[in-house]
C-alpha cells in the first residue's frame, strides 16, 4: 500500500470496525493488513478479512494514530509523506507519517 493525495477514488474509501478492530476498504472488501507477522518495517497490504493480528487496528483520534494491538507498532510511511511512499509499521511517536484523520 502506498500514500496518495485525497482525492475522490475508491481505494480511499474506508470503514473501522472498533469492535472487530478491522478497517476494511469498503468498496472491495478488502482489510488492511501486514505482509507478514506485525513487526517493525514490516509493509501493510489489502488482504481478504478474517481474525489475523496484523488485521486489527485501533484508532485514536485525539493522536490521529492507527495502531496494531498485537504489536504496539503504528501504521507510518515508509520515509517523509509524499505521494507513492509506501506504508510501514513503525514504533508509535510524534511523527507526521502517523498522523491519520478518519
Amino acid at each position: 500500500m502506498v500514500l496518495r493525495t485525497c482525492g475522490n477514488f475508491s481505494g480511499q474509501i474506508w470503514r473501522h470496525d472498533e469492535t472487530g478492530l478491522h478497517l476494511t476498504n469498503t468498496p472491495s472488501g478488502l482489510c488492511l493488513d501486514t505482509n507478514g507477522k506485525p513487526a517493525t518495517g514490516v509493509p501493510a497490504v489489502l488482504n481478504p478479512c478474517g481474525n489475523h493480528t496484523g488485521q486489527q487496528w485501533r484508532y485514536d483520534a485525539e493522536s490521529g494514530r492507527l495502531a496494531n494491538p498485537a504489536s504496539g507498532l503504528c501504521l507510518d510511511t515508509n520515509g517523509a509523506p509524499a505521494n507513492n511512499v509506501a506504508l510501514v509499521l513503525d514504533p508509535c511517536g510524534n511523527y507526521t507519517g502517523q498522523g491519520w484523520r478518519m
